[in-house]
């Protein structure tokens, strides 16, 4: 009997480099695939700003009431849009504005006729007679400029003539706030990332997937004793002009300038307002001890309070 030798031909480089980059590839290859899947049967689509709907036999873009769900999850305690609807074949003689920011802008806790962007429409039709004003009230609860700001492109392209933007008090306990329970850390370029990730059918699916596990293992609450704003805060106090404090400040500016500046370059006009407040010189609502105070001097105010 002879023994035949088989020599293994070694794999050129370019061949060996070939491998190595299909064999990469191929996880994104499926989840490519899996995205264009999602997108062709319709299944788990991202929740649109704005709707088409036939009215008056015209057709409208109406709000989306549940686009906040982009940014939420607290099951069916959930804040809604209004909504607003306005033709979607906008005529020269219509001036357009979007009112932006939280539950100041939605109208809470008053009724929808009560809200001023409800005001401003009519007082805008009164004073601006040579057009047709409207005014569509995009104001979400619990949101603040990280929201704005993910919808700036889309509400660009329903050729906005003026953007109200009434926001700033949520910036800590928003959605995406530092303080949050709905947060991806506290990274502005990661949240940013996230929150374009979010626009893929695949993230949905997999984000609906996380929620439905997690409503399943958690304790059931009961929705009428916590109220939203109670939901969303993780961190109970935030130290005046601590880190998390300069930290949430500096990024509600990066994300008005970013807001400003993509409205710009579509020739939009911004109008920012200040917030309203009446606690003028008003102190930190909780007193809280410097970083090095020592346990003994803790005690010894504790002491010094109760009588």
């Amino acid at each position: 009997m002879t023994n035949i030798q088989t020599a293994e031909v070694p794999l050129s480089r370019k061949k060996r480099f070939l491998f190595f980059g299909i064999t990469l590839l191929f996880p994104f290859l499926l989840l490519i695939l899996l995205e264009l899947l999602l997108r062709l049967l319709g299944w788990c689509a991202p929740e649109p700003l704005v709707r088409r709907e036939k009215r008056f036999g015209k057709m409208y873009y109406v709000v989306n009431s549940e686009v906040s769900r982009r940014y939420f999850s607290l099951g069916d305690m959930v804040p809604e849009a209004a909504e607003d609807y306005f033709e979607v074949k906008k005529s020269p003689e219509t001036f357009r504005v979007f009112c932006l920011g939280g539950s100041t802008t939605a109208g809470f806790p008053y009724e929808i006729n009560a809200t001023f962007p409800f005001q401003l429409k009519f007082r805008l039709q009164h004073a601006v007679k040579n057009y047709r004003v409207e005014v569509i009230n995009l104001g979400i609860s619990a949101v603040n400029s990280y929201t704005v700001l993910d919808l700036m492109p889309e509400i660009l392209e329903l050729q906005p003539d003026l953007l109200l933007i009434y926001m700033g008090h949520n910036e800590f306990y928003g959605a995406y706030g530092v303080g949050s329970t709905q947060r991806m850390g506290t990274n502005r370029n990661l949240i940013l990332f996230y929150l374009k990730l979010q626009r893929f059918h695949l993230t949905q699916l997999v984000r609906q997937t996380v929620n439905a596990i997690r409503r399943a293992l958690a304790p059931r609450q009961n929705p009428a004793s916590t109220t939203l704003m109670e939901a969303m805060v993780k961190d109970q106090e935030i130290p005046l002009d601590s880190p998390k404090f300069r930290l949430a400040r500096e990024n509600f500016r990066r994300n008005l300038e970013d807001i400003i500046q993509e409205a710009r370059a579509q020739r939009v006009k911004v109008v920012l307002s200040t917030l309203v407040c009446n606690l003028r010189d008003q102190e930190p609502f909780v007193s809280g001890f410097s970083p090095g105070a020592s346990a003994s001097l803790k005690q010894r105010w504790e002491n010094l309070f109760a009588e």
